[in-house]
């Protein structure tokens, strides 16, 4: 949520704090998917019903998303991205314990 809300007050600031750097995320899934190239992306709930935070997982991570259900609590290490679309986006995310 922490995430969340700072791109939601100052898309501008937020990019200065967490865009390009390494950051620990945790939140609950609201969906697993893939995007047109493939790509797996793991959605965590954030502060709006209808968008969250876009994971963009390693495909390494592929056998862990495999297992994950909606509402399951995941750590992951990632790349902020900024936000795209009215969400914040990570990369190159691992799943942590």
């Amino acid at each position: 949520m922490t995430l969340w809300n700072a791109y939601e007050a100052n898309e501008v600031a937020a990019d200065e704090v967490y865009k390009n750097r390494t950051l620990l995320v945790t939140g609950a899934v609201s969906s697993i998917d893939k995007d047109f190239t493939g790509d797996i992306i793991v959605e965590l709930t954030g502060g709006n019903m209808f968008m969250g935070l876009r994971a963009h997982l390693e495909d390494s991570e592929k056998s862990k998303a495999a297992s994950l259900a909606k509402g399951t609590k995941v750590r992951l290490q990632c790349t902020g991205a900024g936000k795209i679309v009215g969400s914040p986006v990570l990369n190159d995310c691992t799943f942590k314990s």
